[in-house]
């Protein structure tokens, strides 16, 4: 997800790329049930290789382990980057009953088509949204309803009293948002969610920047500026930054 960020960033920074244990290796973590869990596994990755303070990115559901991370270790986190973050407006119950009966009923392969889809994918090549959907229709189903869950319980619990304990800059570049009905929306036709409305009235210096034209993978249609954003931030750090890939 983040292989055209990476040779765009100067040579002197050192970045680390998180992949949560449950999607790494299934057999051995079954998804995790609280996102806190995701950002104590981003801390233990932050120490293994000596980042003392660090830029985080995270995108999509990496997008609230990111916020979560900075939420509970303020001094770690010079300077947060969200991308396309967004919050379910459903019961975590609820939620996850309702991607059960909608995988049951559609079968994994055709669900992961369709989800995929939704996010609105037509920039990018053929071959990348193959692949995308693959890779989501080879998940384990109890994993994928596990974090679904999570997501929709930090959404419901965690969203606001993190934003409240975050002390860094942050910045946010939207692309797309979710209605009621979890349909998504280009920000330009939909420029308000609770996502968005959540930063903007409790952190009002956060930096959001809109993105027209642009699906829910930031990352890939847009790498240059989230380089950007970790070189410019580069000479504001203590150590090196650790750019988080923590996605769909």
């Amino acid at each position: 997800d983040w292989r055209s960020v990476k040779p765009l960033l100067f040579d002197r920074i050192r970045p680390g790329f998180v992949d949560l244990l449950s999607i790494i290796d299934c057999s051995a973590v079954l998804g995790l049930r609280n996102l806190s869990e995701a950002a104590e596994q981003v801390m233990f990755f932050a120490d293994e290789i000596g980042f003392e303070r660090f830029a985080l990115v995270g995108h999509s559901m990496g997008a609230r382990i990111a916020a979560d991370v900075a939420a509970h270790f303020t001094e770690r986190v010079s300077r947060l980057l969200l991308l396309d973050g967004s919050n379910l407006p459903e019961d975590p119950e609820i939620a996850e009953e309702r991607l059960s009966d909608e995988i049951k009923r559609l079968g994994q392969e055709k669900w992961a088509e369709l989800t995929i889809n939704s996010m609105m994918v037509e920039n990018l090549v053929t071959d990348l949204k193959l692949s995308m959907v693959k890779r989501l229709a080879n998940y384990p189903i109890q994993v994928l309803l596990d974090y679904y869950h999570a997501m929709a319980k930090w959404d419901r619990d965690q969203f606001l009293p993190a934003i409240n304990k975050i002390k860094c800059p942050v910045t946010i570049m939207q692309a797309t948002t979710l209605d009621s009905g979890e349909k998504r929306h280009s920000i330009t036709t939909n420029p308000s969610s609770r996502w968005i409305d959540g930063f903007s009235t409790y952190m009002p210096k956060s930096k959001i920047i809109l993105l027209p034209g642009t699906g829910h993978f930031v990352m890939l249609e847009h790498p240059k500026a989230i380089a950007d954003w970790v070189n410019k931030n580069e000479s504001s750090l203590t150590t090196n930054p650790l750019t988080s890939k923590i996605s769909n």
